[in-house]
């Protein structure tokens, strides 16, 4: 987008020279100022619009010696920027199908919210192999910033389960923002990985441990509990 952006500015800039001198020096209109510039800068061949005195003819001359030259460059970079940002999206795609391929003894971490964020962190930090399964386009920009493996799609998905090897996982990790969602996850991940651990997330809401724990759950916690829990415990030791 630079590139492009610079090449912009360039080309501007040389249509506003050109346009200019046209109108300074033969008293051309804007538009016949505007296509004199067009077609010397673009060397198409096509007729003159407006007789050209000495100093118009020299004119000219400097733009299509001057202009032909930056409006290639031009060319060439608004060219390199589309190649270079489709084969680098190409290449980001390759390269996360060859690291999905090889996952074994992993884990899948499912949303990548507050907590999502905080567990993926400590995995990479303990160099842990994990993936993350994420709907939503900006955090996926996010994750792969960071540089952590991700699958952009739902988590409630078989499809998606498959695609992060759920089948070959050491643990599933799923802390999407609801408990439904979370149970849909489970459910699935518990069907297509009998032996799979699951640590789920609970939103802290009546029923909702019990429900992820019958859905197959191995562990619950509710961050929210937790958190007020050691709020309360700080305050009684005080």
């Amino acid at each position: 987008m630079k590139k492009i952006f610079t090449s912009i500015i360039i080309l501007s800039i040389i249509l506003v020279f050109g346009t200019s001198g046209y109108i300074l020096i033969e008293g051309s209109n804007l538009t016949d100022a505007i296509y004199m510039t067009a077609i010397s800068i673009t060397t198409v061949g096509f007729s003159e619009v407006i007789p050209l005195s000495p100093v118009g003819k020299y004119f000219t001359i400097v733009l299509v010696f001057g202009g032909v030259g930056l409006f290639l460059f031009i060319v060439s970079l608004i060219t390199q920027a589309m190649i270079e940002g489709g084969l680098q999206t190409f290449l980001g795609r390759r390269h996360m199908e060859k690291q999905l391929s090889v996952l074994k003894d992993h884990y899948i971490v499912c949303g990548f919210g507050r907590i999502g964020k905080v567990i993926s962190k400590i995995l990479h930090e303990n160099r842990r192999t994990f993936v993350i399964i994420e709907n939503d386009p900006e955090e996926v920009k996010v994750i792969e910033e960071l540089g952590y493996l991700v699958l952009q799609g739902d988590s409630t998905s078989d499809d998606i389960l498959q695609k992060a090897h759920i089948d070959k996982a050491k643990a599933l990790i799923a802390v999407t923002s609801s408990d439904a969602d979370n149970v849909y996850v489970i459910l699935s991940a518990r069907v297509l990985n009998p032996n799979i651990y699951i640590l789920a997330r609970s939103s802290g809401k009546k029923g909702a441990e019990s429900k992820l724990l019958r859905s197959g759950a191995n562990k619950v916690f509710s961050p929210y509990e937790i958190g007020a829990r050691r709020m309360a415990q700080s305050l009684v030791k005080a």
